[in-house]
């Protein structure tokens, strides 16, 4: 038998595909607990090189006929599957000679353009603000990463991973169905926590021992009581990220899932997508530290201490895919948008470079504020921001979301005991349902259109709190 760090490099990505839809190896769809088996339904010949919006869901019959067509080398952008008309319409005028694959057809509005040759397939990403971007990938650069992934999380022993995230996050596109193709492992697609009690059910009899998920949901679950009523006992690791690692329910998150590893993970899909990891255990308090890079990962700040976080790489996208089928090189150094520090090879997450501000002649991050009430067990969301009052002034406002509105006086407490007075916001804002992006996050932009509305509910104003705050420029 080869050895594991040989055996990884005997195959490329393209033939680890070519090897499932042959229903070869051990690569496994699991759907409703039995196993999917490859099967051609749509004739692929004549689209190779075509560069094609597929909305990508989490069922077995649309992620074979993706793999079909990474194997015809259509490029596939991996959009969400619930995208709306209004914004396929938006992607078809911003991009014309992109055509889109849905109900087993594919659609060119105008002449498609050719792809460039190194293109495997892209990404669509924007985070909670900002114009979409489409990230190009090599599949060089996506072996790169899923071996660099696989080596950082100590993934040898783990033979099978339980889907509960949209697989259009390139965190579990990438970790999770890459992954499980590259290295012959089992893909268990769930329902996700629509309703939760099915999902527990399903991983339960499923004995996935990989989960991927993000803070929302954990918080979904410990609200709901799950902690206490499930054991989770075949999961083995379970992996975070898109948002600060939720410190607060470390002990539910051991309690149900009491034999698994915890990793957090940061990264960006610029990196596809994974930069850091950090192993998460019961002497863990900060989570702006989000550990050491990943295999083949370089990291440096730019700028004063906390500043911009730029990384390069071989695992990094290769630039950003433009209308025209062309590709935009990223730089030597790519800017990861964030703000941060490395101390003794840990990399320290600060928030968003427009996320630093200036308050009582300090430089403060907003992401601390927002994890002082993310503590809190009943918010589930929250955005802190500098609400512009005059020419120059500022002040500090929150807006927090959760099925259950927490008690004053003990978000009172908390936040007295986790942030300086200075950093206390002016005005907090309640709202039971907010507003999402299509990656689950808050949709930072929806919520300040709401608030210029004067149409959130005022939870509570700081009239004691006259200090102005300014961003940091």
């Amino acid at each position: 038998m080869l050895k594991y760090e040989e055996n990884i490099n005997k195959l490329s990505l393209l033939k680890k595909i070519e090897s499932a839809l042959n229903n070869k190896g051990n690569f496994q769809i699991i759907e409703g607990g039995k196993a999917v088996l490859s099967s051609s339904e749509f004739d692929f010949s004549g689209c190779g090189n075509k560069i094609i919006f597929w909305s990508l869901s989490n069922n077995a019959e649309n992620i074979w006929l993706l793999l079909h067509a990474l194997f015809h080398k259509v490029i596939p952008i991996i959009i969400p599957a619930k995208i709306s008309e209004f914004q396929i319409d938006s992607l078809f005028k911003t991009y014309p000679g992109f055509g889109l694959f849905k109900n087993k057809k594919i659609i060119f509005n105008n002449e498609p353009v050719k792809a460039n040759s190194k293109l495997f397939l892209a990404m669509l990403t924007s985070g909670s603000t900002g114009e979409p971007k489409l990230i190009a990938a090599t599949e060089i650069a996506l072996e790169h990463s899923i071996k660099a992934i696989d080596k950082a999380q100590g993934l040898e022993d783990i033979n099978s991973t339980g889907v509960v995230l949209p697989l259009h996050y390139s965190y579990a596109f990438v970790n999770q169905l890459l992954w499980a193709i590259y290295y012959q492992k089992e893909l268990i697609i769930t329902k996700g926590f629509s309703p939760p009690v099915d999902a527990m059910i399903e991983l339960e009899k499923s004995k996935a021992e990989m989960l991927c998920m993000v803070g929302t949901q954990l918080h979904v679950l410990s609200n709901l009581g799950f902690d206490k009523t499930y054991k989770l006992n075949g999961v083995k690791l379970v992996n975070f990220a898109g948002s600060p690692f939720p410190v607060s329910n470390y002990s539910n998150i051991k309690s149900l899932f009491p034999k698994a590893r915890i990793i957090n993970n940061y990264g960006c899909t610029e990196a596809l997508p994974r930069l850091t990891v950090k192993n998460i255990d019961d002497s863990y308090k900060d989570n702006t530290n989000v550990g050491y890079p990943i295999p083949g990962i370089k990291l440096r700040i730019v700028g004063e201490t906390p500043g911009l976080i730029e990384f390069s790489g071989a695992s990094a996208s290769i630039g950003i895919l433009e209308k025209d089928g062309n590709i935009t090189k990223h730089p030597e150094w790519i800017k990861s948008g964030d703000i941060g520090t490395l101390k003794e090879n840990n990399l320290f997450l600060f928030g968003r470079d427009d996320q630093i501000v200036k308050i009582g002649g300090e430089r403060f991050s907003l992401i601390t504020i927002e994890n002082a009430f993310l503590s809190v067990a009943e918010i589930d969301y929250a955005f802190a921001f500098l609400s512009k009052k005059n020419e120059e002034n500022s002040f500090l406002e929150t807006v927090i979301c959760g099925k259950k509105r927490p008690e004053l006086v003990e978000l009172q407490r908390t936040l007295k005991l986790r942030l300086p007075f200075n950093a206390m916001p002016s005005v907090i804002y309640w709202v039971e349902h907010c507003p999402k992006t299509s990656n689950e996050k808050m949709d930072r932009v929806a919520v300040r259109e709401l608030i210029n509305k004067n149409k959130l509910e005022i939870f509570w104003k700081n009239e004691n709190q006259s200090r102005f705050q300014k961003k940091e420029v």
